[in-house]
């Protein structure tokens, strides 16, 4: 009976020696040149064979020998791949979840809105001198914000670009708008930094221009300090 050892980590060394100690005959391969390996074969012993994977698998397949799998290192790299594959596809997923959250805010979809965020949703908007500044928590909180936003004449907020790394989104936008109250108008260049677990929104942070948010809200202008000329002769 040949035998074939696929895979030349740990285990498979551990192998190879415990063959050459008894003195039978093994092949070892992996998908590397045999001669990268020659050297570490011979140092085991002369019945440590180097092969090409094809060989050993295709002796397999015709029943020419018994291979025994212990491709480790192969296993481990198909495992890091497939893990890979997935953290890209939820990176993707949690991008298009974001993107889905502000289309439903560009078509003023209340229900959609709550569709996309999570039960306990926070979503932090800096400042405190206009409408919608605070933490805003859960469906009663976003609802709330809802009303609030109401209150504006916002354009649709316009990303521009969506940076993303695990669970988090970053989306850089830009957005327009009048108070109503105020008759006065601002510009807005934005960040939101968005946290996705499982498909919803967990958590969103805003980093806006609070000043130009705040001067649009003033219900009048602020008084200017009182100038007093001095002629001293």
């Amino acid at each position: 009976m040949r035998y074939a050892i696929v895979g030349f980590g740990k285990i498979g060394d551990a192998l190879a020696k415990a063959f050459a100690r008894k003195g039978i005959e093994v092949s070892v391969a992996t998908a590397r040149d045999p001669e990268s390996f020659a050297a570490d074969a011979a140092a085991i012993g002369p019945t440590i064979i180097p092969q090409e994977l094809a060989e050993a698998v295709k002796a397999a397949e015709h029943g020419l020998g018994r291979v025994r799998l212990m491709n480790r290192d192969r296993r481990h790299h198909t495992i890091r791949r497939e893990r890979k594959r997935e953290y890209s596809m939820s990176i993707e997923d949690n991008v298009q979840t974001v993107k889905d959250f502000f289309a439903a805010m560009g078509r003023s979809d209340k229900q959609g809105l709550l569709a996309w965020s999570a039960e306990d949703i926070e979503w932090i908007i800096p400042g405190k001198d206009w409408p919608l500044a605070g933490t805003h928590r859960g469906p009663a909180g976003l609802e709330g914000l809802l009303q609030k936003a109401s209150e504006m004449e916002i354009s649709s907020p316009t990303p521009l670009e969506y940076v993303a790394q695990g669970d988090r989104v970053l989306v850089v936008g830009f957005a327009s708008g009048r108070i109503k109250a105020t008759n006065r108008t601002f510009e807005d260049h934005w960040v939101f930094a968005i946290t996705v677990r499982k498909g919803k929104l967990t958590n969103i942070r805003e980093y806006i221009d609070t000043q130009a948010l705040a001067r649009a809200s003033e219900t009048a202008a602020s008084p200017r300090p009182l100038s007093i000329e001095t002629d001293i002769t």
